[in-house]
């Protein structure tokens, strides 16, 4: 018995040949660019799906003008991690942005919760990586800017929200943080990566939120296999959403 697409069989095959043609060609260069690439569990994502919610809500395409160059994220994930803002704002809890680098998703925290029921606190070593993990080390994602994200927020007059120079999560007990209701950890590293979760998981609030950023991106595959881990081992505790465009998003039950 044959069934009918409601777009029409033959368009939606036509759509699906050529949507696995062009993965499968750009996947062929990007295993020339990166031969160590594992090729049995790893391909160019190309959704079918066509609807950009960010291309018609005006308040992030306004933050978005402002940020575009403190931040190395595309748009969906940029978006994901906007839309949770929103969602957690009216929570009494603080904010962490954890490897900030150019304090793109800090800056963006602030602007969307107003500063209101929240600290905001934007950690960076600002020198580089501590340890090195295959691919990363001391020579990448160096940036020593610290001043002038300190002078974004005094010119934008962001209250409560702090840009620190600190391996995360040592020598903190100074700023007394006891509730975190939104944490994003970008910090390329396994070990600073455990050490992130393993504090923050203690802290965040019911329906808090928690972004792995470097889920499922080439060369940071032990992140990868440490959130996959704990997405079983910490499954009672959390909601994993895997959005497979770099990020992993737990929702504390």
């Amino acid at each position: 018995m044959k069934i009918f697409h409601p777009h029409g069989n033959v368009k939606i095959a036509i759509v699906k040949f050529f949507s696995n043609l062009i993965s499968n060609i750009i996947f062929i260069f990007f295993c020339l660019l990166f031969p160590k690439i594992n090729k049995k569990y790893n391909n160019i994502i190309i959704s079918r799906a066509t609807y950009c919610p960010w291309k018609k809500n005006l308040k992030y395409l306004q933050i978005y003008k402002f940020i575009s160059f403190l931040t190395l994220l595309d748009h969906p994930r940029l978006f994901t991690i906007f839309y949770f803002l929103n969602k957690i704002k009216h929570i009494n809890a603080d904010i962490l942005d954890i490897g900030c680098m150019k304090g793109g998703i800090g800056i963006m925290s602030s602007m969307v919760t107003q500063n209101k029921n929240s600290r905001i606190f934007l950690f960076d070593t600002f020198s580089g990586f501590l340890e090195k993990d295959k691919l990363h080390n001391k020579k990448i994602f160096i940036y020593n800017g610290i001043d002038e994200i300190k002078k974004i927020i005094k010119e934008l007059k962001f209250k409560n929200t702090y840009v620190l120079k600190r391996y995360f999560p040592n020598n903190i007990k100074d700023l007394d943080i006891k509730r975190i209701k939104f944490c994003h950890i970008d910090v390329n590293t396994l070990i600073s990566t455990k050490n992130s979760y393993n504090y923050v998981k203690k802290k965040i609030v019911t329906n808090g939120v928690i972004i792995f950023d470097d889920y499922g991106i080439i060369g940071l595959e032990k992140i990868t296999k440490f959130v996959d881990y704990i997405s079983e081992r910490d499954r009672k505790e959390f909601h994993f959403i895997f959005n497979y465009f770099g990020q992993c998003v737990l929702i504390k039950k």
